[in-house]
């Protein structure tokens, strides 16, 4: 139920105290409505904490009506609450403060009418606001602090990127972007000094992870042995307690990638100990501790935890599904009820707290979205359902068929496959993860329809076929094109991963990978963990898994 458009102060009393849990979101719904005091709401709604959804949306509240009382209030220091008590208090701190945290702000430029104020915070505004001329006029080069920011507006205007001996001095928020893109040049040059330097700066800026995964890709290269040994020695070095698990799994396939089998277990045991059991990083650990000693312990443990893991799935796992009521559906519904009132008052995104807290309100709340046609949040939700569910009972089949559906389409799709003589539930797991089953789906690159084919693949299918394709969003004329272009990749390739790789990145990225880690010395989930493209990598385990769901739960013969 969603809270109603007109309530009165009464009924949502009754609410609070039929449901004392959402205590903050009903009172400040109650004093959005005009009931109530504000400032004595507002300290019930803060004290549980001033970056929680009720504590912002109260201070913005009061911020526009009641702004005198923000400085008794503790609140996020928002935009529009620093304006607020600016323009309440006169308080020329307030200013300098939005000049600081929001410098793109058109009050942010107040600031440079203002006496006294570190020249650097000025020139940080004039940066942001195109005030090239003014900028360079007001710089002193002659100190790196200064000079920085002439250097960047010269990255600005002509694309000249800062010196790497200048990103010290540059503003916290531009130092790691310059520091990628010359790392990036690094990376094409080949120039490992350069490359282990700019690396370990990265580390040094608290973004380990991202350094670890860069060296994961890069000792992987078969001939560049020496320097990868280099590069790892270097790296391992600076690892710190504060990592988080996902960063000792990059450790660990870098590890597996020079052939140091004994560290690339460590790690990875680390990374197992450090995540949460049954989630993305653990299951991906526990595949590789499995793959390194092949101890059926790790295997059980992914058959228990997470069996529909691409992870679990790849290597054999079969799920287990089980018709009739294995999860309890029909439990008491009071979290569904609650997420139904927060998401009137929060939205759907604040309401998920209160659907993932047990199986009953997420089942009925992707059921409602399925009935009102939106697979997409059905999905995610399904999926948050299976994470919170036991599975060692097996998986019930009315889940996988809600979570993993065929019939949408199924005719179409059928037709497209046959005739370009590809499997059609390897299709049905494209279109899955491509759009979701949305007809009219569109990306931000172009990409259209079901399959997502992009405008110049139309073109090429039209001049291939001989045929005019009047619409590409129609569904049979799009999966066709989409199995059109999968029949080429599995032709190219003769695999279905690699066809996954292609049609995600194109084939002329994957060829280059493909010659840059001699794809012919390396296992398949080696390849894939050090693909450079994080978006591939995902979309491919993605796509495998919806295949062997697929194929496990709609028929066809199963490849271990």
């Amino acid at each position: 139920m969603l809270i109603p458009l007109f309530l009165s102060a009464s009924e949502i009393d009754s609410l609070l105290r039929l449901y004392p849990e959402i205590e903050p979101y009903l009172l400040y719904e109650k004093v959005r409505r005009g009931y109530g005091d504000v400032y004595t709401a507002a300290g019930r709604i803060c004290k549980r904490g001033w970056d929680s959804w009720p504590c912002r949306a109260m201070c913005s509240l009061v911020a526009e009506r009641k702004p005198k009382l923000l400085p008794r209030l503790r609140c996020r220091p928002t935009l529009k609450v620093l304006k607020a008590l600016y323009e309440s208090t006169g308080d020329r701190g307030y200013l300098i403060e939005i000049a600081r945290r929001y410098p793109r702000s058109r009050d942010a430029l107040k600031v440079l009418e203002l006496n006294g104020v570190d020249k650097t915070l000025k020139l940080s505004v004039m940066l942001e606001h195109g005030m090239y001329d003014s900028l360079k006029a007001l710089a002193d080069t002659t100190k790196p602090e200064e000079y920085a920011f002439v250097l960047l507006v010269r990255w600005r205007e002509d694309g000249t990127l800062p010196d790497f001996k200048h990103i010290r001095f540059l503003p916290v928020r531009y130092r790691k972007r310059i520091l990628i893109k010359h790392l990036v040049r690094y990376l094409k040059a080949e120039d490992y000094d350069s490359i282990k330097l700019a690396l370990l700066y990265l580390v040094d800026m608290g973004d380990g992870k991202r350094a670890y995964r860069v060296m994961a890709s890069e000792v992987a290269k078969p001939f560049l042995k020496y320097p990868s040994m280099d590069l790892y020695y270097a790296l391992t070095s600076t690892v710190g307690e504060d990592l988080e698990a996902e960063g000792f799994v990059w450790l660990g396939i870098a590890a597996y990638g020079v052939h140091y089998l004994e560290d690339a277990y460590n790690w990875f045991v680390e990374a197992r100990l450090r995540a949460d059991t049954g989630d993305f990083v653990w299951t991906r650990a526990t595949f590789w501790l499995y793959r390194i000693t092949r101890d059926e312990r790790y295997l059980n443990d992914l058959r228990k935890y997470n069996p529909l893991s691409f992870f679990s799935l790849s290597l054999g796992i079969k799920p287990v599904w089980v018709e009739g009521e294995v999860w309890d559906t029909s439990g008491d519904l009071r979290n569904y009820r609650m997420g139904r009132i927060v998401e009137g008052i929060a939205g759907y995104r604040e309401a998920l707290k209160w659907y993932v807290r047990d199986v009953p309100s997420l089942y009925r709340r992707a059921k409602d979205f399925l009935e009102d046609g939106n697979f997409v949040a059905a999905s995610y939700l399904l999926f948050k359902l299976y994470e919170i569910a036991p599975k060692e009972g097996g998986i019930p089949l009315w889940w996988g068929r809600m979570t993993f559906p065929y019939e949408p389409y199924r005719e179409e799709i059928d037709s497209a496959a046959k005739e370009f003589g590809v499997d059609p539930l390897f299709l049905t797991a494209i279109v899955r993860e491509e759009s979701r089953f949305k007809r009219r789906a569109r990306s931000r690159a172009g990409a259209m329809g079901l399959a997502q084919i992009m405008p110049f693949n139309v073109k090429k299918f039209a001049r291939e076929m001989d045929e005019r394709v009047r619409n590409p969003y129609d569904p049979l004329t799009n999966l066709r094109m989409g199995a059109w272009l999968l029949s080429k990749d599995l032709k190219v390739y003769g695999s279905y991963h690699l066809s996954a790789a292609s049609y995600n990145a194109g084939r002329g990225a994957l060829n280059r990978w493909l010659c840059d880690y001699a794809y012919e010395l390396l296992d398949f989930h080696h390849f894939l963990e050090i693909i450079p493209y994080t978006e591939t990598r995902r979309y491919v385990r993605r796509v495998m898994r919806s295949y062997w769901v697929y194929k496990s739960l709609y028929g066809g013969v199963w490849e271990e």
